[in-house]
């Protein structure tokens, strides 16, 4: 899993970031090259375009030692800067109606759906974190995402039971829960654990 590239397209350009061992790459029509501005120790598990495109997101921060997986970083494009941000492991989505993302903070016991307002400044964009998360079982969902209007989202996910949640918006009633497939579909587990499991 930690050789395993995480990828962002830009929302309005020809532009796609990709994060490995070799740090950050961008690819546009004229070729693959170093991101300009990145630090040269960047190597992100997860990568996310601000909505206006401004900002790299990636997570875990590369601004300490080893990964530092209680925060992110926000590198400005256009300056180089590179900012803190708040903890987030699995994909941003952007609400339809704009100003609101929303992403994951995964635990093995829980995970919490975080929802930030994104601040627009000179520097970069980063996610204000509100007060307010839905919190699923587990771990192993992935990123969120809204319906077209924005009423609704999707979780899919759960490391044992693969299943799919619908949420309303903004009151994060769950309005459909079920699974979708055999228990424990990426975890090798032994037969004896998904019978406990079972019971």
């Amino acid at each position: 899993m930690r050789r395993t590239p995480a990828a962002a397209w830009h929302p309005e350009r020809p532009l796609l970031v990709v994060t490995g061992e070799d740090g950050l790459l961008q690819w546009t029509t004229d070729g693959v090259r170093a991101l300009d501005g990145a630090p040269d120790t960047a190597s992100y598990r997860g990568l996310a375009f601000s909505p206006d495109g401004q900002t790299l997101w990636g997570s875990p921060s590369c601004r300490v030692e080893g990964e530092d997986w209680e925060s992110s970083d926000a590198l400005h494009l256009a300056s180089g800067s590179l900012g803190a941000g708040p903890r987030w492991d699995t994909g941003v989505a952007e609400h339809p109606g704009g100003g609101l993302v929303a992403t994951l903070a995964s635990d093995q016991g829980a995970t919490h759906c975080l929802f930030a307002r994104v601040d627009q400044g000179p520097a970069s964009a980063r996610m204000r974190v509100l007060n307010r998360a839905l919190i699923l079982d587990c771990d192993g969902y992935g990123t969120p995402l809204f319906s077209a209007d924005g009423r609704h989202m999707a979780i899919r996910g759960n490391a044992y039971d693969h299943s799919v949640g619908i949420f309303e918006f903004p009151s994060l009633r769950r309005v459909l829960a079920t699974t979708l497939g055999d228990p424990c579909p990426g975890y090798p587990y032994p037969q004896e654990w998904l019978d406990q499991l079972k019971a």
